[in-house]
This record gives C-alpha cells, sequence and structure tokens, in this order.
C-alpha cells in the first residue's frame, strides 16, 4: 500500500498525508512518511544559513528556491530525487504502507513504477493562500499544473480537518488488502 499526493501548495496534502499515517497505525499496518523532496529540504536549509539567515522553523518553505534547486538538480541527473527516493523506499520492510505527500510531475513514472497510487488533492484559492501565510510560507512557488496529472483518487479539502480525517479512511480501506 502505496499512496503519493499531489496538488498545488497549501491544498492540505500534508496535513492528509498526517491523517493517512494516523489511519495506517490505527488499522494496525506499519506505514513511514517518505518525502521526495527531503534533499531539496536540507539544501533550502543550507542556502539559508549559508546566507546568514537561517529558517527559524523547519516546515518553512521558499517555494521558489525549492522549485530551482529540484530543476537544477533534475538538469545535473534527472534521477537525483528519485533515486534517493527509491533507495529510502527499498529499505522499508516489504509490508509497510508508504506516503509521499510532495508528488511532482516528473516524478510521476518513478512511483508509478513502485505502483503508488496517486491522489490528487485539491482545495479552494484563498483557503490554499490562507495556508501557505499560516505556515510561513517566504515564497509561493510555481503552481505546476498538478491536477493533469494521472490520479487514482481525488480529494477535495475545502472542510473541516473531520471531513478530511474520513477521506483519510476511505483511501487507506481503497488500497490496503
Amino acid at each position: 500500500m502505496r499512496i503519493a499526493l499531489h496538488g498545488i501548495p497549501g491544498s492540505g496534502k500534508s496535513t492528509l498525508a498526517r491523517l493517512l499515517v494516523e489511519e495506517f497505525i490505527r488499522s494496525g499496518r506499519s506505514v513511514s512518511l517518505v518525502r521526495l523532496a527531503d534533499p531539496l529540504y536540507q539544501l533550502q536549509a543550507l542556502v539559508y544559513r549559508t546566507a546568514g539567515r537561517p529558517l527559524p522553523d523547519t516546515t518553512w518553505q521558499d517555494g521558489d528556491l525549492l522549485a530551482a534547486l529540484a530543476g537544477h538538480l533534475r538538469r545535473i541527473n534527472p534521477d537525483a530525487l528519485t533515486a534517493d527516493f527509491r533507495a529510502r523506499v527499498a529499505q522499508l520492510p516489504p509490508d509497510s504502507a508508504v506516503v509521499c505527500d510532495d508528488l511532482r510531475a516528473p516524478d510521476v513514472p518513478c512511483l508509478q513504477e513502485l505502483d503508488f497510487t496517486l491522489v490528487h488533492v485539491k482545495a479552494q484559492p484563498l483557503l490554499r493562500q490562507a495556508r501557505r501565510a499560516a505556515r510561513g510560507d517566504l515564497t509561493d512557488g510555481p503552481e505546476e499544473a498538478l491536477w493533469a496529472l494521472p490520479a487514482g483518487a481525488e480529494v477535495d479539502n475545502d472542510g473541516s480537518v473531520e471531513e478530511l480525517r474520513a477521506a483519510a479512511r476511505d483511501l487507506v480501506r481503497q488500497v490496503a488488502p
């Protein structure tokens, strides 16, 4: 059972991922949250430290910087992020559920090969903007055409956390044998 979430920043991918992890645990499954962008977040922190402006919170995102770093990594080696991701997923127990909350278009073939169910998470623009402001995003970054990616499921995240929890429960039931 492997789920990869995609959607525009602020749509609720990380919140849904956290709820999915809780639901897998509640169902008695071992589960891991594995982010494709972990190397990018490490590089972002290094860039800010080097610039003399260390980030006070590891959850803050500079979307423009992260997109630029990803673009340059992929230019140098198109498999830089996916090879790292594959290696981390391969270290997990074979029966462990895996949740990825940061799928991007260039990485779709890799995650499809790894049998991830792709889930599109959507939310209204004003709600996404408020969420991004609340978590301290430094820049918006590009809003990729992620809605055009293939999706095995879709989650509308315009409601309450309890409604999102119900969607997580439904997704776990759909993908768990």
